[in-house]
């Protein structure tokens, strides 16, 4: 276990945890009459980025065994309208992929915890092992009269 595991966990909480908060975060903060810029969608603005997936595209192939080949069924004929189409549809569903994204990172975090309470326990159990082990080591000098002072 590193503490730079635990730090990586700590984020990953803090994020998932933004993330499922931000839907009310952000119907709160428009719902004051004052606000008169706002927007929340994917590949939208880029200067108000909350995070960036990087390119994101769909694929879609098939391949057989004994042929090292994979095939895919088509290619969008209009690239533009099959992106625009897309930005649409992940918009119309932003708040539960959003939510889905939280559970995702609090999964992985749940992942990461388990595996450091793991190697936690087993230092500790290390630990009071050689603790036992210098206690009787010490016992023994002392009852054959070894020990200075």
């Amino acid at each position: 276990m590193t503490l730079e595991r635990l730090e990586k966990l700590r984020k990953i909480v803090r994020d998932a945890s933004r993330i499922r908060g931000l839907k009310a975060w952000y119907e709160d903060k428009i719902s004051i009459s004052t606000c008169d810029k706002y927007g929340a969608a994917f590949c939208g603005d880029k200067s108000f980025e909350v995070f960036n997936a990087g390119e994101v595209f769909f694929d879609c192939y098939t391949g057989y065994y004994g042929n090292s080949g994979c095939s895919r069924p088509f290619s969008v004929a209009d690239p533009d309208a099959s992106k625009k189409a897309f930005r649409l549809a992940i918009n119309k569903h932003k708040w539960l992929i959003l939510e889905t994204m939280a559970d995702y990172l609090m999964g992985e975090a749940n992942s990461i915890r388990q595996s450091a309470e793991l190697e936690i326990k087993e230092a500790q159990e290390l630990l009071e092992s050689v603790q036992k082990e210098a206690e009787d080591a010490l016992r023994n000098a002392v009852e054959g009269g070894r020990a200075d002072g």
